[in-house]
């Protein structure tokens, strides 16, 4: 009886190193990186003053920005601190909220201060209070694309705002599409 009650069980997440750009500074679990290199939850992977593009095992790809961290969980992988595109239907976390895209590219960005700001630029992603990790009961928020979603480090809406001109301006032509040899990032910048 109490297993056809359980929740299913979330697929460990892992990532594999596709492309370190602007130096060597990526590393996991504070080991330097190379290309091919392959994290696994619940292993940190964190750059310096350079920029990583990572696989996940959901077949998205990633592209964290300089000064980022990000922990590798069961089912979405928890952006510490800095910045990270997503392309593709891979589930990211805060401290304070999951973030479940459907089939989108989005932008995932925690600051020092644990506020985090969620872009979408294609796609849907439905974003749900969480507090450390457990889903609080309260009403998810969808950002749809061309929004932005700003929420408080205890992960309280605080604008929900249509993206600019000046915001994609700065996303497309900032360091996450710098420097791509792939064809994921290098599509969107033709939208």
């Amino acid at each position: 009886l109490f297993r056809s009650l359980a929740l299913p069980v979330q697929a460990a997440e892992t990532a594999t190193v596709q492309e370190i750009l602007d130096g060597n500074q990526l590393f996991i679990d504070r080991r330097q990186a190379r290309e091919q290199d392959k994290a696994k939850a619940p292993q940190q992977l964190s750059t310096g003053d350079s920029r990583g593009q990572i696989g996940f095992n959901s077949g998205a790809v990633g592209r964290m920005n300089r000064f980022s961290e990000m922990k590798l969980g069961q089912g979405c992988f928890l952006l510490e601190k800095g910045q990270i595109l997503v392309s593709g239907r891979q589930a990211g976390c805060t401290r304070s909220a999951r973030l479940s895209p459907r089939g989108t590219n989005y932008v995932l960005e925690v600051k020092d201060d644990g506020e985090a700001d969620i872009s979408v630029l294609e796609g849907t992603v439905e974003v749900e209070p969480t507090q450390d990790g457990i889903p609080t009961g309260q009403p998810s928020t969808t950002v749809t694309s061309g929004q932005r979603l700003r929420l408080s480090a205890k992960g309280v809406v605080l604008a929900l705002l249509g993206l600019t001109e000046g915001d994609y301006t700065s996303i497309l032509g900032g360091p996450l599409f710098q420097g791509d040899r792939k064809s994921t990032t290098s599509e969107l910048q033709s939208h």
